[in-house]
């Protein structure tokens, strides 16, 4: 090797994969003086930096920089400085870091899923020169799912063994089997509990003993006591080579499922089993497959035969010490120190040329966030996971219909087709979806001239006599109506579920109308769907922007008669449905989160379309706020009273004067609003340049700086800060906010002040202008999670969510406006709250008085988060934030697994509405079916 190269290995924590994969193989040549290996965990690096990153680089002066298994996002300017220096950079990913699935433990699956670690992974690898993944599988996967654009290189195995720690291995007396194993894998040993079990009945001297972090069983320790023994980790990896030599096991078992994430492990436990001389029973999966063969192992065929496949083994022997001396023969040819060390070699002269190669730029560029929605293939897959109409499901269907005393209602379908102009094929595609349905009482009205002639014979049609819809719906003779656009479909089920829905809303005063889910579906004769709008609750405020509740809309003949008017087009029906609940000041809308409407994709709304709408939104508003926009969306501007209300900005802050003093300085001189005034809230500042700044704040027009000294406790600061407040309009604002645009503070009173709001909050950028806050989801993270965290300054959200005001269920209190009468209504921040959910918890309070949380693009500003308070590091913090998760789950459980604005369809574990595997809804009509 070249005795010149010097290794800088930076990881997430230094044990056993670091060692297995650069402390072993390089051991020789580091001892010779051949190689320096510098490892540091991440935690470590501010420590170890100094002065200055740059002088600690050149003080170790690496020939190449290897990221193993590190996702801190701090990765980049460790980059920076190897790019600046011209040295390669190589990741080295694990298979943990590809996804850990929930199997594996929730607070493990919680950590390796957290959408910034993820972005912050994929970032990091983009930004490599190369790639160096521990299986061939896992790299296959980097490609497809994580659609990684660098070269990867694949390891054989992700060990260097040493053959001087290979043990002759002495057995115990009696016999014992064990099995290795962390806190996650506890479904692992569940899978071998049956077999251990039968062996454990078999042999009546036979003792079972965990080796790890992973407790035995409650209920195997009750049923044979001190024959199951838990012996705790070693965390010194040599230590744990030797004690596990030592143990005196008689085999060692290694379970493990046959899924996408098994898949991508290495054979690190046979080889560990290996060097300690205890031959291995292993799970029928492609890692042990691939080690096991030519006698280094004993596959189990299926989890049905552990038991059988224990007691054979333990029963021989000569079979025993066979395994063992095959596999030990097999890791010395495969995984030797030597070779894994040439292997290392290999890798570093690829990453030289390709860093070579590399263009000379001050930043590498990183992948940019995926867009809002499911990524290529996940909707197929949840299709036809949760959403295909199988012979089981259709059964359901019609043993409900048959239980019905009474015959099902008919639905009159009012197909959307001008007189002229509809190609037939789109007419009689419709129609074709409307013969498929399982609810066979239905009739479609279309307009004179819009059918075919060779379709106007069907008995089902009834052609209206003119084209406007008042003279359809009068033709009608359906207890309910539905719309159909000419070219859409209605998958099946649709009528049925639709009906059902209404009928079990008869039973609770009725609905005034019902809207499902929908998508897109293309021309072809496979009819491929894509683009799924999984919808929220019914919003008002949403829906004067675009027409979401439209499509698969079931609601009573009569009352659509009552306040129908125009041609049977789209834009009547949107008009119809704005008429109709504008007549009540809470209308009864129903959501029913089934896909039940297939969109023709590629088909623009017409001018003259979008034009009636923008007209009917401006019409039912019949007031002086404005719509604008005739695009796909458009957005309200609600003005402000002739006399704008005092607004009282409260900030919290302790120290970090750079931040208070720009967020303060920005507010006062970039914001644009006359009546306000600020009140900052001094948490013990220390630092003296803090305690200046705070004293000429103080002195200030238009400014208070109050005392509150004590444990920080961010509710009963706010509390008391509002408390001294004048102004009739509450600003909560964190000290790391920034002002942006001007006009912030007056979009936000605007939505404020109107009767029905009752708290509002921004839109808000991390510093590089992805956003930080764009509403809040319920249920994600425990308890709550911002939505389109990281998305692009650019991005138009979920079904362009992000260009219109639009309710939530929260927002963050890093920059929210509350009318004082609401705030006194609900008391203010549950200071039991004192650092996080707070502002959650106030939100789902005044949204119990029927208030609306409303979030608006209009005010845009930048947010540091949290950069005054510090990151959920340290075990008293985790503590804090578990107990006020537990509160509020306690307290808002029910409802933090059901946000209303956010579809059952959408996964609670990310950001970025993908679709839920499984939905959290099932349809109350047929659960008992």
């Amino acid at each position: 090797m070249n005795s010149q190269r010097t290794i800088l290995v930076v990881c997430d924590v230094i044990g056993a994969t670091q060692t297995i994969n650069f402390s072993g193989p390089l051991a020789q040549p580091v001892a010779a003086g051949e190689i320096a290996l510098h490892m540091v965990a991440s935690a470590d690096l501010p420590k170890a930096w100094g002065e200055t990153q740059a002088a600690w680089w050149r003080g170790i002066g690496p020939s190449v920089l290897v990221l193993s298994r590190y996702s801190d996002g701090e990765h980049q300017s460790l980059i920076d400085l190897a790019h600046a220096n011209g040295v390669p950079v190589i990741y080295h990913l694990d298979d943990d870091l590809l996804a850990v699935p929930e199997t594996l433990g929730p607070e493990k699956h919680a950590h390796y899923n957290q959408p910034r670690r993820l972005r912050d992974l994929r970032a990091a690898i983009e930004a490599s020169d190369l790639v160096y993944a521990s299986t061939p599988y896992l790299a296959e996967r980097l490609k497809v799912i994580h659609r990684i654009s660098r070269p990867i290189l694949t390891a054989e195995i992700a060990c260097g063994l040493d053959p001087s720690i290979l043990s002759t291995h002495s057995v115990r007396t009696r016999p014992v089997i064990g099995y290795m194993a962390t806190s996650g894998h506890g479904r692992d040993l569940e899978r071998m509990t049956p077999g251990i079990i039968e062996a454990l009945e078999a042999m009546p001297d036979l003792t079972f003993e965990i080796f790890g972090t992973l407790a035995a069983p409650a209920d195997l320790r009750r049923a044979y006591g001190d024959r199951i023994v838990h012996r705790p980790a070693v965390t010194d990896y040599d230590a744990f080579l030797a004690t596990l030599s030592s143990l005196g096991w008689w085999l060692g078992l290694a379970s493990l499922e046959d899924t996408d994430f098994n898949r991508c492990k290495t054979e690190t436990k046979w080889v560990e089993y290996t060097c300690a001389g205890i031959p291995t029973v292993a799970s029928n999966i492609e890692v042990y497959r691939r080690c096991c063969g030519a006698d280094a192992g004993v596959i189990v065929p299926d989890d049905s035969l552990w038991g059988a496949v224990i007691l054979k083994v333990l029963q021989g022997r000569q079979l025993r010490e066979t395994l063992a001396r095959a596999a030990q023969a097999k890791a010395r040819d495969l995984y030797a120190h030597d070779r894994m060390r040439g292997q290392l070699e290999r890798l570093f002269a690829t990453a030289d040329v390709v860093a070579r190669a590399r263009p000379v730029v001050s930043r590498p560029p990183t992948s940019p966030t995926p867009p809002p929605g499911p990524r290529p293939k996940e909707y197929d897959r949840w299709i036809a996971a949760h959403d295909g109409l199988g012979e089981t499901d259709r059964a359901r269907i019609i043993a409900a219909l048959d239980r019905r005393e009474t015959p099902a209602p008919l639905v009159s379908v009012v197909l959307l087709a001008s007189e002229a102009g509809v190609p037939p094929a789109l007419v009689e595609r419709s129609l074709a979806s409307l013969h498929a349905q399982i609810h066979r009482r239905w009739q479609v009205i279309a307009p004179a001239g819009s059918v075919p002639a060779g379709l106007q014979e069907d008995p089902l049609l009834v052609l209206a006599p003119g084209a406007d819809l008042p003279a359809g719906l009068d033709a009608a003779s359906g207890e309910f109506v539905t719309f159909l656009e000419a070219g859409d479909e209605l998958a099946p089920h649709a009528l049925f579920h639709l009906v059902s829905a209404a009928e079990a809303a008869g039973g609770k005063g009725g609905a005034d109308f019902i809207y499902s889910d929908e998508d897109e579906i293309d021309a072809s004769a496979e009819r491929r769907r894509r683009n799924p709008f999984f919808k929220g609750a019914w919003d008002p405020d949403l829906f004067l922007a675009q027409d979401y509740a439209c499509r698969a809309v079931l609601l009573p003949r009569t009352s659509a008669l009552a306040v129908a008017e125009g041609a049977i087009a789209p834009s009547s029906v949107y008009k119809l449905l704005l008429r109709l609940t504008g007549q009540r000041g809470a209308p009864r809308v129903e959501r029913l989160p089934l896909v039940l409407y297939h969109r023709l994709a590629g088909r623009e709304t017409p001018g003259a379309e979008r034009e009636a709408m923008l007209q009917a939104a401006q019409a039912a508003l019949a007031g002086p706020a404005q719509v604008e926009g005739a695009g796909s969306v458009r957005r309200v501007i609600w003005p402000l009273p002739r006399k704008p209300p005092r607004v009282s900005l409260v900030i919290p802050t302790r120290d970090r004067a750079d931040l208070l003093k720009t967020c303060v300085e920005s507010v006062l001189t970039d914001t644009d609003y006359d009546d306000l005034e600020v009140l900052i809230l001094d948490n013990d500042s220390r630092d003296p340049e803090a305690v200046a700044c705070l004293e000429a704040l103080g002195r200030r027009p238009k400014h208070r700086v109050i005392s509150v000294p004590g444990p920080f406790n961010y509710s009963a600061i706010n509390n008391l800060g509002v408390g001294h407040a004048t102004g009739s309009v509450i600003g909560l604002l964190n000290n790391d906010i920034r002002v942006i645009e001007p006009g912030w503070l007056k979009a936000m009173v605007a939505q404020v002040v109107r009767p029905e709001a009752g708290a509002v909050g921004a839109l808000l950028y991390y510093e590089d202008y992805t956003v930080q806050h764009a509403g809040v989801v319920l249920g994600v993270g425990g308890a709550a999670s911002h939505l389109f965290k990281r998305q692009p300054q650019t991005s138009a959200g979920y079904h362009d969510s992000m260009l219109v005001a639009h309710q939530v269920s929260a927002v963050t209190a890093a920059c929210m406006l509350v009318r004082r009468d609401t705030w006194d209504a609900v008391g203010g921040l549950d200071e039991a709250l004192a650092v996080a959910f707070n502002d959650i918890d106030l939100c789902l309070r005044i949204g119990a008085l029927d208030k609306r949380i409303v979030w608006t693009p209009l005010a845009r500003l930048l947010h540091l988060e949290s950069a005054s308070r510090g990151r959920e590091e340290s075990p008293a913090k985790r503590a804090r934030l578990a107990a006020e998760i537990a509160l509020m789950r306690a307290r808002w459980g029910v409802l933090l697994e059901s946000d209303p604005f956010f579809s059952p369809n959408l996964a609670l574990n990310s950001v970025d509405c993908r679709p839920a595997f499984p939905p959290r809804y099932s349809p109350p009509w047929l659960r008992d079916a």
